[in-house]
């Protein structure tokens, strides 16, 4: 559940615009600014109204905020299955799609069924090549 939280802190990052778009030298220094802060809180708000039952606190947010930026620990991207938000530790084992199309991905393998881009014919996506 955390990392799905995780995942929706992410997509809030960019739709808000907190992420820089380049690494920077010293984030404790240049990450911070009144601009930025106010739509930090913008977007933890928005996410308290997208996941109510949440346990995740705003020096969490700030926490994963501050480990997103490019150079960070965690990578925000994008499943390349659905294009929902994923955060993923940088050094972990590195996934190209969420968590929900992996399981999907599980599922249709176990049961032989087929996904939506194979009867597209676009190919397949065996759940070994979604790692």
């Amino acid at each position: 559940m955390a990392r799905m939280e995780a995942a929706v802190f992410a997509g809030l990052f960019r739709a808000f615009d907190l992420l820089p778009e380049r690494p920077l030298r010293n984030r404790d220094l240049e990450l911070p600014s009144v601009e930025r802060g106010a739509r930090l809180c913008d977007a933890f708000e928005m996410y308290r109204s997208l996941v109510p039952d949440s346990t995740m606190s705003m020096e969490q947010a700030i926490l994963i905020l501050t480990e997103s930026v490019p150079g960070g620990d965690l990578l925000a991207l994008r499943c390349t299955e659905c294009g929902r938000a994923m955060v993923m530790e940088r050094y972990g084992t590195p996934r190209k799609v969420c968590g929900s199309c992996f399981d999907d991905a599980i599922h249709r393998t176990a049961h032989g069924l087929t996904s939506t881009s194979e009867r597209a014919g676009m190919g397949t996506s065996p759940p070994a090549s979604l790692r």
